[in-house]
């Protein structure tokens, strides 16, 4: 058994009085989360490729390497001991000149959100047409909402990355084995397994699990 981290960007379902105004709020409610559909391995890739551009950029003495990954991926230094190491031994966590690209206000993960939920009550058929929705009901210009909305469909910092540690692997008893493989649900096609836990701070929370096809 090898143990992995895994970090899946979410789109924030928004509650209905958000659209109401006609503006971005100071806080703005949310209902939950969704998940973009992903893929093990391709998340794997993923995280592997981006650790192993950086350290080779980091490593022939370009130092903006590190900071470019952790402004666009902080959830790296989470999952690997290299990173959180570099970052403590160069003292890089200072700000770089600029605006980070990470807090313009209409945050594209954001802009995923409300389209969603304008399709999701018909008040949109497409995402163009929800994206002119958006326009006309004042959250912004329609080319800089489609812009944000593409975005986050195609940038590797709106994407899932996973990362194992072949180095912590557990050899199991075939009995161990069959008790954990018998608490693990591999979805068919089109199903969905919901979850329910309880958070400290949030109460009761559910999470769904489905197969995107």
């Amino acid at each position: 058994m090898v143990p992995f981290r895994m970090f899946v960007p979410a789109a924030p379902k928004p509650a209905p009085e958000v659209l109401q105004g006609g503006r971005f709020l100071d806080k703005i409610p949310i209902l939950g989360l969704d998940g973009q559909p992903t893929r093990l391995q391709e998340a794997q890739r993923r995280a592997e490729e981006l650790l192993r551009r950086c350290r080779y950029r980091h490593e022939r003495g370009d130092r903006t390497a590190v900071m470019d990954l952790v402004r666009d991926h902080p959830e790296l230094v989470f999952m690997d001991a290299w990173l959180r190491q570099t970052l403590l031994n160069a003292k890089l966590l200072r700000k770089k000149p600029g605006r980070p690209r990470s807090s313009f206000y209409r945050h594209p993960l954001v802009i995923v959100g409300l389209v969603s939920h304008l399709r999701e009550t018909g008040e949109a058929a497409t995402v163009e047409e929800a994206l002119h929705r958006l326009d006309g009901m004042g959250f912004g210009f329609y080319d800089s909402l489609k812009s944000a909305y593409y975005q986050a469909h195609s940038e590797s910092r709106f994407q899932a990355v996973l990362k194992e540690y072949p180095t912590k692997r557990q050899l199991l008893t075939a009995e161990e084995a069959k008790r954990l493989l018998s608490r693990v649900k591999r979805l068919g096609p089109g199903e969905e397994i919901t979850y329910t836990g309880y958070d400290p701070r949030l109460g009761e929370l559910t999470v769904r699990f489905k197969d995107a096809g």
